[in-house]
């Protein structure tokens, strides 16, 4: 073998393992950077309870975990303005839930916790934003001690502009209702 050829198959085989390399490396990087991801999730038990919408004619809708999670999940890791370092946490964009329940238009909506906190979210909000009605927690269904069973979440990762005192009150955990806000 001459040496032109053995240098030539030594660089190659460098190349194709850099390559190889790559190949593994590039998925892992597209996903470290996109930080709202679709996912498929084993839907949760219907029992669960999720969140009351209060509906435009006044009634009143008890929409369980899996009922939510039938919309679509979502995986967004972020960092909270209420918790240490990145968070993970999967639902439905806040948007496919207003949209079914028919208050995807509302100009705003009130979002009830159960210990009475209340802030209002403009439309901007979920039209603009891949805004998360979380329901899990790293593929965990959300329960009291993780401020579930659902609560709101912006992808601050993603789109740190979202990072404003005014955003940040918006984040809702414990949340018993949501409905449409008076003008």
């Amino acid at each position: 073998m001459s040496t032109c050829s053995f240098r030539f198959r030594a660089w190659h085989s460098r190349l194709m393992l850099l390559g190889m390399m790559l190949a593994l490396l590039l998925p892992a990087c597209a996903a470290a950077a996109a930080d709202v991801v679709p996912v498929r999730l084993p839907l949760a038990p219907e029992r669960l309870p999720g969140v009351i919408v209060r509906l435009v004619d006044g009634q009143e809708r008890m929409l369980t975990v899996g009922e939510l999670e039938a919309l679509g999940t979502w995986r967004v890791r972020t960092v909270s303005p209420w918790e240490r370092g990145q968070i993970v946490l999967e639902g439905p964009l806040l948007r496919d839930v207003l949209t079914y329940v028919g208050l995807g238009d509302a100009a705003r909506i009130l979002v009830r916790s159960h210990d009475g906190y209340a802030p209002v979210i403009p439309h901007e909000d979920w039209r603009d934003y891949p805004v998360i009605l979380a329901t899990r927690a790293d593929g965990r269904p959300l329960g009291h001690r993780h401020k579930g069973p659902t609560r709101i979440v912006y992808p601050l990762l993603e789109h740190p502009e979202l990072a404003s005192p005014d955003r940040h009150a918006r984040w809702v955990w414990l949340i018993a209702s949501i409905e449409a806000a008076d003008d």
